[in-house]
């Protein structure tokens, strides 16, 4: 389903649940807004937004102590389309989270606030310790240590002296997690916008935070969308990980290529074995062979081998 056919689905939905606004009043006269493009990058496009870089606490009570020696706040990066005749007050809010930046989900705010008829307003925020807030960058730390790029063979014997950059700059680095940065999101709906109606929406990794910010159970948001295969934690027992990425995401493909034995025209395609068993033997065979022809066709001219960039992009016929 293309992405604008979703916007459009969710915007119905939207549109559905505005009649139950909260009676939370907040302020949403926050200072410091600011005329800002709507798009990050130069060249995609005009559209008016306001911006603002506020100072948000490095811990949140419970979450994390501020040692006396550090900073005990942070910039955070907020971005919003105005409802239509700058009517914030009164208008209902639609929240969209990106994995981390706002730049990743500008083109479908605005495809959204269109949608809406611009009488919503459409905010973001990027994920505490990236974009054009504080960064949680070794190199900006208070010390001399080199730290290496991901690409460097060295990356992983630097992790260390990286750790303990941040950890002398910040204290506890439970100040950026997970937790932190759904109560940014819980904080300022809370305190900084208008009490109206609020539908959470998270894409990518973004739903992460907001199935964290689905437990803090801000009053007046009334509506979650999750976007996205990634979660806080499968169970009380269970948390996730990025080292359990390809395996998470392979049951939600083995449970669609599943769907193919019930499809009349792609099980005919498939007697012998299974959709799902061909696309491995399919992958060990590149993995026996890559420079097979075709290997070759799909490996193009690609640094990875054959099988990974096969399950980075559509199948082809071989």
């Amino acid at each position: 389903m293309r992405l604008h056919h979703v916007l459009s689905i969710f915007a119905a939905g939207v549109i559905g649940q505005t009649s139950a606004a909260s009676s939370v009043t907040s302020d949403s006269s926050f200072p410091g807004w600011k005329p800002c493009p709507a798009y990050t990058f130069p060249g995609e496009g005009e559209y008016e937004a306001e911006c603002v870089t506020y100072d948000a606490p490095l811990c949140y009570l419970g979450i994390c102590e501020t040692p006396a020696n550090v900073n005990s706040t942070i910039k955070v990066f907020v971005k919003r389309l105005r409802a239509k005749g700058g009517n914030v007050d009164d208008a209902p809010n639609v929240w969209m989270i990106p994995e981390i930046e706002c730049s990743e989900v500008e083109h479908s705010m605005v495809t959204l606030h269109k949608s809406l008829e611009k009488v919503f307003n459409v905010y973001t925020m990027d994920l505490r310790g990236n974009g054009r807030g504080t960064l949680l960058d070794c190199a900006s730390g208070q010390s001399t240590t080199s730290v290496s790029q991901s690409e460097s063979p060295d990356y992983l014997t630097d992790i260390p002296a990286c750790a303990q950059i941040l950890q002398d700059q910040y204290g506890d680095l439970a100040s950026f997690s997970i937790t932190s940065a759904a109560t940014d999101i819980f904080t300022f709906i809370h305190k900084y916008t208008n009490g109206a109606s609020t539908i959470v929406y998270g894409v990518s990794g973004g739903t992460m935070q907001v199935q964290r910010l689905m437990q803090l159970d801000p009053l007046s948001v009334n509506g979650y969308v999750l976007d996205g295969a990634m979660a806080y934690a499968i169970s009380p027992a269970k948390k996730t990980y990025w080292s359990d990425y390809d395996a998470d995401f392979a049951s939600v493909g083995d449970t669609f290529m599943k769907l193919c034995a019930q499809d009349r025209d792609c099980a005919s395609h498939f007697k012998a074995t299974s959709l799902s068993a061909t696309l491995h033997h399919l992958l060990q065979n590149f993995d026996r062979n890559p420079n097979s022809t075709c290997a070759s066709l799909v490996s193009n001219s690609s640094e990875y081998v054959p099988a990974v960039v096969l399950q980075t992009t559509r199948v082809v016929s071989c």
